[in-house]
């Protein structure tokens, strides 16, 4: 019986490697492909007028899951808490070094959006043109980053291969809306599944002192929540678009609450002894 059980853990492990090497494999060489030819802009015409048979708001719907707010309320509220008293650190930090990388290349590559290149008669856009810049797509990294994270906290395959598949109907979305090149979108894929599955399992698999690392991660969750919720504030957005982010400051907060909800208070001896004196007063 345990050298089933052994063998049927070590197909798992086996199956699991294959399809995150596939994954990697892929995204690299779609990443390659874009980088080293001139598809790209044929590619995103292409893509554009084909994906334009569908409705703007599907396309408007998937867009918005790559939003950082919709992304992280998800993974917060979705996060394995009870086996990990640090998901909300390691995640956060996933989160901040994936911003660095992304900001950094779009701040020192300076790519033009197709909005910015192109005709507008020449492709379908949805929604006002966008004066950032374009290369990676921020939104396919996040969706990608947010797919890794839950992939590296559950580790079923089913579940592995519908994130993925969910994380790119977000990054072709930014291609039908018309805002990103293809090439945005599969470097942003691979960046953030990198960081993702790879950054936050090395994170987790690194904290020993866990209540340090709750603190922190409370910490960071208070400050994103405030910096999210001023984030908009004298920029008069559009209903939708603000009801959206009220709704993902919510789930975050929620998600923030069920974390400690199940956090350990003999972990942190003064948070007991604060709890303890409390009920007695």
């Amino acid at each position: 019986m345990k050298l089933m059980k052994t063998s049927i853990s070590k197909d798992a492990m086996s199956q699991s490697w294959l399809l995150d090497t596939a994954i990697v494999g892929v995204l690299g060489l779609l990443s390659a492909l874009m980088l080293l030819t001139n598809i790209n802009q044929p590619l995103f015409l292409s893509l554009n007028s084909l994906f334009s048979i569908l409705p703007d708001g599907l396309w408007v719907f998937l867009t918005n899951g790559g939003d950082a707010a919709v992304a992280l309320s998800l993974l917060i509220g979705l996060s394995r808490h009870k086996s990990s008293k640090t998901v909300v650190f390691s995640s956060l930090m996933t989160a901040i070094a994936l911003t660095i990388v992304v900001q950094g290349l779009k701040f020192g590559l300076g790519v033009d959006r197709p909005p910015q290149v192109l005709e507008q008669n020449a492709f379908h856009l949805i929604g006002g043109t966008i004066h950032s810049k374009s290369f990676p797509s921020g939104h396919t990294a996040t969706a990608f980053c947010i797919a890794g994270i839950l992939s590296a906290q559950y580790r079923f395959r089913w579940l592995k291969i519908s994130l993925v598949v969910v994380a790119a109907l977000i990054g072709l979305s930014r291609v039908a809306v018309g805002v990103h090149w293809p090439a945005d979108v599969v470097v942003g894929a691979l960046i953030g599944w990198l960081l993702g599955y790879y950054l936050f399992t090395f994170i987790e698999g690194s904290i020993v002192e866990r209540q340090s690392y709750i603190l922190i991660g409370f910490v960071f969750s208070v400050v994103l929540l405030t910096l999210m919720f001023f984030r908009h504030l004298g920029s008069e957005p559009v209903f939708a678009e603000l009801l959206l982010h009220r709704v993902a400051l919510v789930t975050i907060a929620l998600g923030t609450a069920i974390q400690f909800i199940y956090l350990d208070l003999e972990a942190l001896p003064w948070l007991n002894v604060l709890v303890q004196k409390l009920k007695r007063e």
